[in-house]
């Protein structure tokens, strides 16, 4: 079985649903940055969030099989 996963490229906010829309403002971010880069960022975080959590639900799929097994990920980002 093969997943091809869209990951984390522009434009990030159609990377994830909106139910994943978790960062939202600038805690935790540089002080100063406009509202659009505070944006982008935090679109950034959200498809990162989302990816991540769709690669940890194929881990335990593949986990609750509990056969052999290989799972391989492969990052575009590396």
């Amino acid at each position: 079985i093969v997943v091809h996963l869209i990951g984390t490229h522009m434009k990030y906010a159609f990377r994830y649903p909106v139910s994943y829309n978790h960062f939202k403002d600038s805690k935790g971010l540089l002080a100063g940055l406009s509202e659009d880069k505070i944006k982008t960022i935090n679109e950034y975080d959200n498809a990162v969030r989302y990816n991540d959590h769709i690669v940890y639900e194929l881990i335990n799929r593949l986990k609750k099989t509990n056969q052999h097994s290989l799972l391989v990920y492969f990052s575009d980002h590396g």
